[in-house]
């Protein structure tokens, strides 16, 4: 075989295995980010949060307003948004598609009845969290707290059922009265799997980002855009949500903080 047609085969061969190989490394990816984007939307519905509605857009941040703007803001900022992204005077990418969404926010919120439904079931404020799904992280904080104390306690107890040195009762009540580190753990253990999945999508999408750069095949870099795209979307959620949880924790921690200091001062006065 001539030595030019054999370079050529091998080169084919080569270019072959790295398309293949290429194809490989994008349907890992793709499948991961699926895997990693159901895993957070299981955790977040463990919660009371549907990662999947806040993707639609809350319909104060459409409008750019408060969530408590009155009747007249609502309806100023409705008409500013459609002067500006109206199909027919606007020339920005996605004008049409984002006219749709001021206008379903606006159908909704001008409407006294529809605006207070959607306020009950919706994301609002700077939490990004419902009122129910702010209640149901409350109560599980709270019971797990609840539980890790109680068995604190109870091991506090067993250590002071026989006669103590001064220092060592204290060491135990200093222990015990621990409780920012008890609640810290126990809110890394609620929250470090949801935060977790979070930081994988976000690393994730910093690789799809590096894929797109370095592919040719335009069936691929289409992929890789959907692929890409999703990604960045959830990481916005995610961010969204994780700030709404450590409000909801913040809160949390402060009631349990006031009840400890009470007991705290009581152990600390058997000294």
């Amino acid at each position: 075989m001539p030595f030019t047609k054999l370079f050529g085969n091998a080169a084919s061969a080569l270019r072959n295995f790295n398309a293949s190989r290429r194809k490989k490394s994008i349907e890992k990816l793709m499948a991961n980010s699926r895997d990693f984007e159901a895993k957070l939307e299981t955790e977040a519905k463990r919660f009371g949060i549907e990662l999947r509605r806040l993707k639609t857009g809350n319909y104060y941040e459409v409008l750019g307003i408060k969530y408590t703007a009155d009747t007249a803001a609502i309806k100023e900022a409705y008409h500013g948004l459609v002067k500006k992204y109206h199909p027919d005077v606007s020339k920005e990418a996605g004008a049409e598609e984002q006219t749709k969404k001021i206008n379903e926010a606006y159908a909704v919120l001008k409407d006294s009845k529809l605006k207070e439904e959607y306020d009950k079931n919706s994301f609002k404020g700077d939490t990004y969290i419902s009122a129910d799904a702010t209640m149901c992280i409350s109560r599980e904080l709270m019971r797990k707290y609840t539980e890790v104390r109680n068995r604190d306690f109870e091991q506090f107890r067993e250590i002071t059922s026989v006669p103590l040195r001064r220092n060592d009762l204290m060491a135990a009540i200093e222990d015990v009265c621990n409780w920012n580190r008890r609640f810290d753990k126990v809110a890394n253990a609620t929250f470090g799997n949801f935060r977790a999945y979070g930081k994988r999508i976000k690393k994730l999408g910093a690789i799809n980002k590096k894929m797109l750069k370095n592919e040719k095949e335009e069936a691929a870099i289409e992929k890789l855009k959907e692929n890409g795209s999703r990604l960045d979307e959830l990481v916005v959620v995610w961010g969204k949500v994780d700030k709404g949880i450590s409000v909801v924790a913040k809160k949390v921690k402060e009631d349990i903080g006031t009840q400890e200091l009470v007991i705290a001062k009581k152990l600390r006065s058997l000294v």
